[in-house]
């Protein structure tokens, strides 16, 4: 994923996210304990986000997600400095929010999106290049940090990694 998990131009992804997670809460949106959980914070959920994004943890499919962001919060606690920081802190900062993810087989996504698209994704995902967001053993992985009843993720990679041109030009690329 190349690193870009909560980035955005001219944007404080974390900050963003923490003051929506409030907003949502002040209009009745149920954000678990997120809204009045002291250590709860934007920058964790980030950071949970980057742990379920990274290529080794993918790999391992779903069934792997929740371990590796225990794993990251228990480096963190442990002082472990190429860890966030912030996973130290209580509950890894998350105010109670859990990690939600799913293996889809490419089965599940012909019956979910039909042939036709279905077949335009194993086109532009193939076998040799496995895409992003697929596991060791072929399946997608959709990975995410359920916040009371709020599901957040990472928008996929469009493209493929290393030719940013192939996602400008290319009419019918798949993301």
């Amino acid at each position: 994923n190349v690193g870009a998990v909560g980035t955005a131009a001219l944007l404080d992804v974390p900050n963003s996210l923490q003051s929506l997670l409030l907003r949502l809460h002040e209009e009745g949106y149920d954000v678990g304990d997120f809204a009045t959980d002291p250590d709860a914070c934007g920058e964790s959920v980030v950071a949970a986000l980057r742990v379920l994004n990274e290529a080794p943890v993918i790999a391992g499919g779903a069934s792997r997600m929740e371990e590796a962001l225990e794993d990251h919060m228990e480096r963190a606690r442990n002082g472990d400095k190429t860890v966030a920081e912030t996973l130290a802190k209580p509950l890894g900062g998350l105010g109670g929010a859990t990690v939600r993810a799913i293996d889809v087989s490419t089965d599940d996504v012909e019956k979910v999106l039909g042939k036709y698209m279905a077949k335009k994704v194993r086109r532009a995902w193939s076998e040799k290049e496995r895409g992003p967001g697929v596991s060791a053993s072929g399946d997608m992985v959709v990975a995410g940090i359920q916040v009371g009843n709020i599901w957040i993720t990472v928008q996929p990679l469009l493209g493929v990694e290393g030719d940013p041109m192939r996602l400008l030009f290319e009419r019918n690329l798949t993301p």
